[in-house]
């Protein structure tokens, strides 16, 4: 596919701007699903005492390949901002145990008694035994989810001990609003999730209520597997569906192409929380994007490092909304939704 980029004022969309590295967002995605699946990396090794030389930041995360590509993308970003720090202070990769509790627990202790001069958590779990432990070493923290919610800061702007950058920007309700806009004529919507997605953070709390006011008919599917997938096919109810909306959370990454092409198979406009399923033959996406997430995370820390106040700075967060659209599918489409889809998608594949 080419890609063609638009330029609309996108007056409804107050955080939106065009879009960024593709390799890179599939970069970041990935590993932050690693670390949020849960399953740990097989060999995820302890921290030892003198393992860190003195003057380093420790980036903590699992000890596992996407984890270090991840560490390795980042790198550049804080050699680029550390020039600005005398003396020097290192990077490190710290594997750690971060699905067992009680093992990061130690590890963490263990880590904090090498003095690092600065940890960058890059999950919840990492932050929340960073903060159990009462450490004064600054914290800087990458998660994907809401930080208030989980705890780890009473508030965006007064973040107490720790600081740090979520891609957590809650687009459930602006797609519901956006499928309202290009299918004004499609009234029933089948959302489908797991229950993890359905039970988490990242549902918005009045979505349904949010959809019944847009005169919509929002119809939950709770599928966890394969075999709800393929169940899902044979499913009358399903049938009924004059649009999908599929989150992203464990179906989408652990199942994502038989998600894909059950879908497809019922034959409706589908719209999905990330872009890489237009490749699969959904018709839109929507989620947050944001190019330059790694400067902002390096020149964070080295703020931190030269003396800035932690609990003074606010949690960083994707300034941009990507919506994009398969040319291809849209084009089988009636002229009124081309027309619609035209007027909403700042990236055309």
């Amino acid at each position: 596919m080419h890609r063609i980029s638009t330029r609309n004022d996108q007056r409804a969309y107050p955080l939106v701007r065009p879009v960024w590295l593709r390799s890179m967002t599939a970069m970041l995605l990935t590993a932050a699903l690693v670390r949020a699946s849960c399953g740990p990396p097989a060999c995820a090794s302890p921290v030892r005492a003198a393992q860190l030389a003195a003057r380093t930041v420790a980036w903590v995360d699992y000890d596992s390949d996407p984890a270090r590509k991840l560490f390795e993308t980042f790198s550049p970003h804080y050699s680029a901002q550390a020039g600005r720090l005398t003396p020097p202070v290192k990077l490190e990769f710290v594997g750690a145990d971060v699905a067992d509790p009680a093992r990061l627990n130690v590890q963490m202790r263990r880590l904090i008694e090498q003095r690092p001069a600065a940890i960058i958590a890059t999950s919840v779990n990492v932050t929340k035994s960073l903060l159990a432990s009462g450490t004064k070493v600054p914290v800087y923290f990458i998660c994907q989810t809401d930080p208030v919610r989980d705890g780890l800061v009473p508030s965006l702007i007064a973040t107490g001990s720790v600081t740090g950058y979520t891609y957590f920007v809650p687009l459930d309700i602006k797609t519901l609003e956006l499928i309202h806009r290009v299918f004004p004529k499609r009234q029933t919507v089948g959302v489908i999730a797991d229950s993890v997605w359905l039970n988490g953070k990242n549902l918005s709390p009045d979505l349904f209520a949010r959809a019944r006011s847009l005169g919509l008919h929002a119809q939950l599917f709770v599928v966890n597997d394969e075999n709800g997938l393929r169940g899902l096919s044979r499913d009358p109810r399903a049938r009924r569906m004059e649009v999908w909306y599929a989150p992203y959370g464990e179906l989408a990454f652990d199942h994502g192409p038989l998600l894909a092409a059950t879908l497809a198979s019922l034959n409706v406009p589908t719209v999905y929380a990330r872009e890489k399923f237009l490749k699969l033959g959904g018709m839109l996406s929507v989620q947050a994007a944001d190019a330059h997430a790694m400067d902002t995370w390096a020149k964070t820390v080295v703020d931190i490092l030269n003396g800035a106040p932690i609990g003074s700075i606010p949690v960083a967060r994707p300034k941009e909304i990507e919506i994009a659209a398969n040319s291809a599918v849209v084009a089988h489409a009636d002229q009124a939704t081309r027309d619609n889809v035209a007027r909403e998608v700042n990236l055309f594949e």
